[in-house]
């Protein structure tokens, strides 16, 4: 599996705070000791709160990959969802960052 970000240093797409903001920071603080590993198992998205989009675009040109992240039962881990998954949950887009 690659690595979540390419770069070192993320920064946000519009720089204010959001109102689901401290469950992206939980996002940002796994990312170091992250091991992504996709898994299609429903019983972790149909108990899953949200999810975490993670697009790659370079220089506002075409988008590289999309990828999804929800968080474990402890909501300090983060497993990667396929797209499929997420549509079938009736998950929807709240926020961008």
């Amino acid at each position: 599996m690659a690595a979540i970000f390419c770069c070192p240093s993320v920064r946000p797409y519009r720089p204010r705070l959001l109102d689901h903001e401290d469950k992206f920071q939980a996002f940002l603080r796994w990312i170091p000791s992250a091991k992504p590993s996709v898994d299609e198992s429903c019983v972790i998205i149909d108990n899953a709160p949200y999810a975490v989009q993670v697009v790659q675009q370079v220089n506002y040109g075409p988008q590289e990959s999309i990828r999804y992240f929800v968080p474990t039962i402890d909501s300090v881990h983060f497993v990667e969802m396929i797209e499929d998954s997420l549509i079938k949950s009736n998950f929807e887009k709240l926020n961008s960052y």
